[in-house]
């Protein structure tokens, strides 16, 4: 007889989305001259995440499609690392020294 509770046998667990680094980040975003509060208002995200991910933590499916959409790349740029040499040039300012967002 059914008591109209649900019971766990009742219930089809959906997995979590494993989060995913986000190496390619702060390569895009500093491509086009964003800082983390300019992305992060454009992606509809906090600037405090934007750090957090540029640093290491996990991004959702979710963030990871609002981030290419507000940096106008496929969400697989993202995930990649970008080639050492783009890495380079873009923390290193035009006399040699780190640029404003990285003192």
């Amino acid at each position: 007889m059914s008591t109209g509770v649900a019971d766990a046998s009742d219930l089809t667990l959906m997995p979590r989305p494993l989060p995913v680094k986000l190496p390619g980040l702060h390569y895009w975003r500093t491509q086009r001259r964003l800082s983390q509060l300019a992305l992060a208002l454009q992606a509809t995200l906090t600037a405090r995440t934007i750090h957090a991910l540029e640093h290491g933590s996990g991004a959702t499916p979710e963030t990871v499609r609002r981030l290419a959409d507000a940096l106008d790349v496929p969400p697989s740029d993202l995930l990649r690392q970008p080639p050492p040499a783009l890495w380079i040039a873009t923390r290193i300012g035009p006399v040699g020294g780190l640029i404003a967002s990285e003192q």
